[in-house]
């Protein structure tokens, strides 16, 4: 229902603006998708539910390395396993890895200090650890 809206939201601000841009316009697929991460992330800021509290003991001070396992897992596991994280946790998840943002990127999007990135960052991968083991 979210991502319908988000959806809706996009085409609808795109269209607000359509007169703005030259056809064909080279670059329209990059702006659709900002325009969507744009609308994803105030959807989240409207709910103001980021992050799961602390309520392990998980030492998060800096990025952790972790030994890389090689492992047979499809793409379609690892986005079940993203889905079922809780949304901060996956809304995190979605702008490192899959954006690729730095943690003061992400920090100045979600309005939270870079730590704050990091860590929970750091959290949400080790939970996402958790839960590809058990797939």
């Amino acid at each position: 229902m979210d991502a319908e809206e988000v959806m809706q939201e996009t085409f609808i601000k795109f269209f607000d603006h359509v007169q703005d841009y030259v056809l064909p316009y080279p670059d329209l697929e990059r702006k659709l998708r900002r325009m969507a991460i744009n609308a994803s992330i105030d959807v989240i800021r409207q709910r103001k539910f980021f992050f799961v509290p602390i309520d392990d003991n998980l030492d998060c001070e800096e990025e952790e390395s972790c030994e890389e396992e090689e492992a047979d897992i499809s793409v379609e596991q690892i986005q079940q396993a993203i889905a079922q994280l809780p949304d901060g946790y996956r809304t995190i998840v979605n702008l490192r890895l899959i954006e690729e943002f730095s943690f003061e990127h992400i920090a100045q999007i979600l309005g939270i200090a870079p730590s704050t990135a990091r860590s929970q960052f750091v959290r949400a991968r080790k939970k996402l650890e958790i839960l590809i083991k058990k797939l």
